[in-house]
């Protein structure tokens, strides 16, 4: 199975595990993730070049971490891409729950 936790207020997406449903290399669901992560590095790698967030990652088998820190005044832009791809991610969690456990995960307000 692969976990995909979307730490929405970090703006972070990790994905960690297989998820076994094809032959390894033929295995359309991973290929699906792999892909959406591949997305997500990219339009991070185009964002940190823009100059409206610094963005970084790693995607190998089995595990994949983007990140981005927004600049001033760019988080809305930095969100609406992480939000765009994390909802990929959890349709695909929807429509093969066997397969892909999503997790939103979202910071909690403390009281002050």
């Amino acid at each position: 199975m692969i976990r995909v936790i979307y730490e929405r207020e970090q703006y972070r997406v990790t994905t960690r595990g297989h998820a076994c449903y094809g032959a390894y290399g033929e295995d359309i669901i991973c290929s699906a993730v792999s892909v959406l992560m591949l997305t997500l590095l990219r339009m991070g790698n185009r964002l940190q070049a823009s100059g409206k967030a610094v963005c970084g990652g790693r995607l190998e088998s089995g595990l994949g971490n983007v990140w981005c820190r927004p600049a001033q005044g760019c988080e809305a832009t930095v969100r609406t891409v992480m939000d765009t791809v994390a909802a990929g991610l959890e349709l695909l969690g929807e429509e093969f729950p066997d397969y892909v456990c999503y997790e939103l995960r979202k910071q909690r307000k403390e009281n002050v």
